[in-house]
């Protein structure tokens, strides 16, 4: 993190921190939201300027064009807060959302993949292997996947690498209430609502793309 107004993140609350950051430094901070958007959602609130003030922000949440991994419907990170996921979903805030099917098709490693990832031979190539154990367990048992899959990692690689993403800027709405819907993320692909775009949805990372500029990183 950056020093902010004299002091560092460890000084603050998250919701501080990501406030005081972008208004420091407007039209220079690329937001990246990794997990749910309680934080973001709340800096939003107390601070709705940020939405015009951050350069950009890349989330990874959703299911996309795919189905959920906490319900029939919904993502994770979307779920456990659907009420902020609104939130930064209506602030106007430029946004490009990696949502879990595109892990599903282009970051899931098998034994034998992860193998060859490990051989690279550094440090960090066989770390990045050994702390997958249990979701190496839980994806295949789960999720029903042939190994491990890192949204994250492939979150992370759009927002370091953009051109790596094939988008579609469309409208994207949220689900919250008490029902199976919860935490769906609502996208209207074909335009139907008329309402104005406000996401741009990665529909495609090519697999070898996201696993050379890993390899690369882990070298």
């Amino acid at each position: 993190g950056l020093p902010l107004s004299g002091r560092t993140p460890a000084d603050g609350h998250a919701v501080e921190v990501i406030v005081d950051t972008i208004m420091t430094s407007p039209g220079e901070i690329v937001l990246i939201a990794l997990g749910p958007l309680s934080n973001v959602a709340a800096a939003l609130i107390r601070e709705p300027r940020i939405a015009q003030a951050v350069k950009h922000c890349f989330v990874m949440g959703g299911a996309g064009q795919g189905h959920g991994n906490v319900s029939p419907l919904a993502e994770f990170n979307f779920f456990v807060d659907p009420e902020a996921v609104r939130i930064v979903l209506r602030s106007g805030m430029a946004l490009t959302h990696i949502g879990w099917d595109i892990s599903v098709t282009s970051a899931v490693y098998s034994a034998q993949e992860a193998k060859e990832l490990r051989a690279i031979g550094t440090p960090y190539a066989e770390f990045s292997v050994d702390i997958q154990a249990v979701l190496d367990e839980y994806a295949k048992e789960v999720s029903q996947l042939d190994g491990f899959d890192l949204p994250d990692p492939i979150a992370m690689a759009v927002a370091i690498d953009p051109s790596i993403a094939q988008t579609k800027r469309v409208h994207v709405d949220m689900i919250i209430g008490d029902d199976p819907n919860r935490g769906r993320d609502v996208i209207d692909w074909m335009g139907v609502t008329g309402k104005e775009p406000n996401v741009n949805v990665v529909t495609h990372v090519p697999q070898q793309a996201f696993r050379a500029m890993l390899e690369r990183l882990l070298s």
